[in-house]
């Protein structure tokens, strides 16, 4: 086979050159739901495929986002896993929000109550 008939039968369309102002200039108006005129342009003339922006959003200040809580993983022994799903069943809640619970009980202790808990368990 020559080398010839590898060769591509159509060539590469060719992109205006753009000033790296207007290129940054066009990703603003871009990051902003605008579309710049030299966009438009080429959103009309089929060159490129439109993308359609994001909607700005706004937060309001007593709306709580959909997710409250992040994902975290925490390593525990096999006897606390086993305290946490026991105390976890008996009183009906969600073993997160029993941790949430203990978390929040001991941060309204002391700072010397929390030691003494701290090191009475021989927690490091």
């Amino acid at each position: 086979m020559p080398l010839a008939d590898l060769k591509k039968s159509r060539p590469t369309p060719t992109h205006k050159p753009m000033s790296v102002d207007d290129f940054i200039d066009g990703a603003l108006d871009y990051a902003q739901g605008h579309c710049s005129p030299k966009a438009a342009n080429l959103a009309q003339n089929g060159n490129v495929t439109r993308l359609h922006p994001v909607p700005k959003l706004t937060l309001v200040a007593n709306q709580e986002p959909k997710t409250r809580f992040p994902h975290v993983s925490f390593t525990f022994s096999h006897q606390a896993v086993s305290q946490l799903e026991n105390n976890s069943k008996q009183h009906e809640l969600a073993k997160s929000k029993l941790l949430r619970v203990l978390l929040n009980h001991f941060d309204q202790l002391p700072p010397l109550k929390q030691t003494h808990l701290l090191t009475s368990f021989a927690v490091r």
